[in-house]
């Protein structure tokens, strides 16, 4: 009788073919069920090697299973890495948008400007102060902060401000779409890393709502 390795325990193991897709298992004497399409046992999974023996009509099997790699840590690298992602973008598109919102503060023109003027000073200084935490939630769990203006110019979700003056109404648009395409690709997100880093995916949470709060308060200035 073939011997495998199961976890950590070696076992022996002999199967008769049921049907044509599920095995019931003798495993220490007790019966267990191994599904063939998925590839599990008790809810684990295997890689399958079967050398047959007997006839056509009830097929003695030897079954080798091979417990594949423990995924544990790729499951950790895996998150990390996908906290990091949501981290790193959520740095670059703050580091735009304070750059966006300072570009149209110095060159918005017509009715209304010193409502929006003032207005996108505070949108600057909320995203100065909300990528320092994002920079500084990085360095926190170990990571490292990309926010040299290459990687801001050719990662950020934002849409590219345009060159030039700009009319008050199109500066309310404009920076009230940046404010909610921020806070969006933030939210995207929160539940995948909620589970791994809840304090990361709150950090989102919090600077999402305040994105959202502001654009909010700009299309009540825009009315």
């Amino acid at each position: 009788m073939p011997k495998i390795w199961l976890g950590k325990a070696k076992l022996s193991l002999l199967a008769y073919l049921m049907q044509s897709t599920k095995l019931t298992l003798i495993l220490f004497g007790q019966n267990r069920c191994y599904d063939a399409e998925k590839s599990q046992l008790c809810g684990r999974s295997f890689r399958v090697a079967f050398h047959s023996v007997g006839n056509m009509s009830r097929m003695k099997l030897f079954i080798y299973l091979e417990p594949q790699k423990d995924w544990g840590e790729e499951v950790k690298i895996m998150s990390e890495n996908l906290v990091k992602e949501a981290l790193q973008q959520g740095l670059v598109d703050l580091t735009e948008l304070s750059l966006q919102a300072k570009q149209a503060h110095w060159n918005i023109q017509g009715a209304g400007f010193q409502s929006l003027h003032e207005f996108l000073d505070g949108v600057v200084d909320e995203a100065r102060t909300d990528l320092d935490e994002f920079a500084e939630r990085l360095a926190a769990i170990g990571l490292v902060s990309d926010g040299r203006s290459a990687t801001v110019s050719s990662t950020t979700t934002l849409q590219p401000m345009p060159e030039g003056v700009i009319d008050v109404p199109d500066g309310y648009k404009l920076i009230e779409a940046a404010l909610a395409q921020t806070a969006d690709t933030m939210k995207k997100y929160i539940k995948q890393i909620d589970a791994s880093d809840p304090l990361s995916a709150d950090l989102l949470i919090a600077t999402a709502r305040e994105l959202e709060k502001k654009a909010w308060m700009l299309r009540m200035y825009s009315k």
